[in-house]
């Protein structure tokens, strides 16, 4: 019973992991339009790493108890440092052959997942998610042995509270690169609780759907009404933008844990669930990069649509690349 229930769970997953990628991509070439109402939408579509951040926590709260933190945490970096380096070192390629500058401080960052807030690597500045994730992963352990300990139900709710406080009160204290992998870190504990504590919380129903889709559509309305009334503020750059992110974030995995939890696994979900990760590693050198292809005809839609096909097609090869560099490795280190 545990693993068909286990099974649904991945089910959804694989299918919110593919949305997360998909709205990034959108994100993105959102940005890239003429039109202020396009990019507007853009808006919309800015959740995806928020989306990705709550899949990792709260997956990681389904394993249950890391036995063995040496060795998950090796796990955990040689699934991600693959195909993260390989792709800087095509980047570096490409830079060289067509002649760009390389601030070499700004690239070391990358290579060490330090560079945070300000990547300085065009075609790469997205990246900055990578650090927020390393340090997501270094805490971990500590997250999973916290929750472990807590055993009565009101204070384990008083500490998701504070969680969901304290991001609040930090953007006013903080330096804004401190706060920035504060909040990320808050909302990635409350996703490991949800995770571990998944069949406890209970199964949501058609009526939980409709309050979820509610929220969501207010954390969307809010974040629009404070861009016009207070675009600039601290309230606005910090508080609403980041809370609504989140707050839409969670609605949207909740409203996918409702309606994808039995559906049937399709290969081109499988497929794109499977690259998803490297498709967010390379998909942005070719929208804002030495490799653009975003201004390749005058046509924004066709533009927007050549650079998704490279993109998905460069993942693919990266994939492989650097599952096939991971192999090589093995071998002679054995």
């Amino acid at each position: 019973m545990k693993n068909k229930i286990y099974n649904e769970r991945l089910s959804f997953i694989s299918y919110l992991r593919v949305f997360a990628v998909l709205c990034i991509l959108a994100c993105h070439v959102c940005n890239e339009a003429s039109i202020g109402a396009i990019q507007s939408l853009g808006q919309l579509f800015n959740i995806g790493v928020q989306i990705f951040l709550i899949i990792s926590a709260f997956c990681f709260g389904r394993q249950g108890t890391i036995d063995n933190i040496k060795s998950w945490y090796f796990k955990r970096i040689k699934r991600i440092a693959f195909p993260y380096e390989t792709f800087f070192i095509i980047l570096a390629v490409i830079y060289i052959i067509k002649n760009v500058k390389m601030l070499w401080m700004n690239w070391l960052s990358c290579l060490f997942f330090v560079q945070g807030m300000h990547v300085g690597v065009l075609g790469a500045d997205h990246t900055w998610f990578m650090t927020t994730l390393m340090i997501c992963y270094i805490l971990t352990p500590l997250i999973e042995k916290i929750w472990k300990r807590i055993q009565y139900k009101k204070t384990q709710w008083g500490i998701l509270v504070r969680l969901l406080i304290v991001p609040f009160i930090m953007a006013y204290l903080l330096p804004d690169y401190i706060f920035f992998i504060t909040y990320h870190v808050c909302f990635y504990a409350i996703a490991y609780y949800v995770g571990s504590n998944w069949e406890r919380l209970g199964k949501s129903t058609n009526k939980s759907a409709v309050i979820y889709f509610i929220v969501m559509c207010l954390a969307f309305a809010t974040r629009f009404i404070g861009r016009v009334m207070i675009d600039g503020t601290k309230l606005y750059n910090f508080v609403i933008v980041n809370y609504t992110h989140y707050v839409a974030a969670a609605c949207i995995f909740m409203l996918f844990s409702i309606i994808f939890s039995k559906a049937k696994m399709l290969k081109i979900v499988q497929l794109v669930d499977g690259i998803s990760f490297e498709i967010y590693l390379c998909h942005y050198m070719f929208i804002v990069g030495p490799v653009s292809v975003m201004y390749i005809t005058g046509n924004w839609i066709i533009n927007s649509i050549i650079a998704v096909c490279i993109a998905l097609l460069f993942a693919v090869i990266l994939h492989k690349l650097s599952k096939g560099i991971r192999k090589i490795l093995r071998v002679h280190s054995t």
